[in-house]
């Protein structure tokens, strides 16, 4: 009697780390905590970045996107993009710091640090569009809230004398 394995119990075996491997993809697309392109991102980072980042999924999400009502500087996010590259990207957007900072730590690592030629002007011009995107969030949500004063307003029914 050995220690061999029937093609049934591989069978059993890859099913069931088959189902461990795709147990946190099926938790994110189960849960009520995002939806949309928040949680096809999640469900991207478990795929690509690291199995365990459903740990993190359970105690992030959702990234709520909080509009800061003071509008952030161009001229601010340029320069420090410049100096500190991926860094820097977290005055203007988090999830393109981080986004950007996790792509250039994995291209660096098979690269031995060259991949900083591409990342950094990559940076700037992502700092550019992260900037005017929140700059332009704040303005459409400065006119969401005066709209809706003016609709609470309209509505108030004046009694007839």
């Amino acid at each position: 009697m050995g220690t061999e394995v029937s093609d049934l119990d591989a069978l059993i075996i890859l099913a069931v780390v088959g189902f461990a491997w795709l147990l946190p993809i099926l938790i994110i697309i189960r849960s009520n905590k995002t939806a949309g392109s928040e949680k096809f991102a999640w469900i991207l980072i478990v795929l690509f970045i690291s199995w365990f980042a459903w740990i993190f999924y359970m105690l992030l999400a959702p990234v709520k996107r909080v509009v800061d009502p003071t509008p952030k500087s161009q001229f601010a996010g340029f320069i420090l993009a410049l100096l500190f590259g991926p860094f820097g990207l977290f005055y203007s957007s988090f999830i393109a710091g981080f986004t950007l900072l996790i792509i250039a730590i994995a291209v660096g690592f098979f690269t031995q640090g060259v991949e900083t030629l591409a990342v950094w002007p990559i940076c700037i011009i992502v700092s550019f569009f992260t900037v005017y995107s929140h700059n332009a969030g704040i303005s459409l949500e400065g006119e969401r809230r005066s709209r809706n004063l003016d609709s609470k307003n309209s509505q108030r029914i004046e009694p007839e004398l």
